[in-house]
């Protein structure tokens, strides 16, 4: 993206996700088979009541909440540091791409961890470690801000952080 960004221009960026996410739709409508094994007819009325059934179970309510959360620091991230990194820090889109896919890999490398951790100490622990690795990345973040260091490192070692327990839940 950064380097589209300094060669074509930032458009180019959105054009070629509409690209991206064209081709992506036609793979799969094409290649990726139905699952569900049980042909049934819309109802509208059992659509309804297996709604309501889910939104009243509480672990399921509480999973949409701390995932909810988690995406939330993950998109406030996306928003703000471009802005942050290229014109309150003066680096180039292409430094900041870099450090995007430092975060990118990031997310790749916590989603690889999860299923290790879930194999060798369960779910339950896995859940718990990522919360508590979650928080402890965002505290560090506020330490930082607080301290009024205003540098890269500061500002994506924390990240990564966040970033690499948010891919457990």
């Amino acid at each position: 993206g950064g380097y589209l960004q300094q060669y074509i221009g930032w458009q180019a960026c959105f054009y070629l996700l509409l690209a991206y996410g064209l081709l992506t739709l036609a793979f799969f409508s094409i290649v990726m088979p139905e699952t569900s094994s049980e042909k049934r007819p819309f109802n509208a009325r059992s659509l309804f009541r297996d709604q309501i059934k889910i939104m009243k179970h509480p672990p399921f309510l509480l999973n949409v909440v701390v995932f909810g959360c988690a995406y939330s620091v993950m998109q406030a991230f996306n928003i703000f540091a471009p802005f942050m990194v290229q014109d309150l820090l003066g680096y180039s889109p292409v430094s900041y791409g870099h450090l995007a896919l430092l975060v990118g890999f990031s997310f790749l490398s916590g989603a690889i961890a999860y299923k290790y951790c879930v194999k060798k100490i369960g779910s339950q622990k896995t859940y718990s470690m990522a919360l508590w690795g979650h928080v402890s990345g965002s505290v560090l973040l506020l330490i930082f801000a607080e301290l009024e260091l205003f540098e890269v490192w500061a500002i994506f070692g924390p990240t990564c952080i966040v970033v690499f327990f948010s891919s457990f839940i």
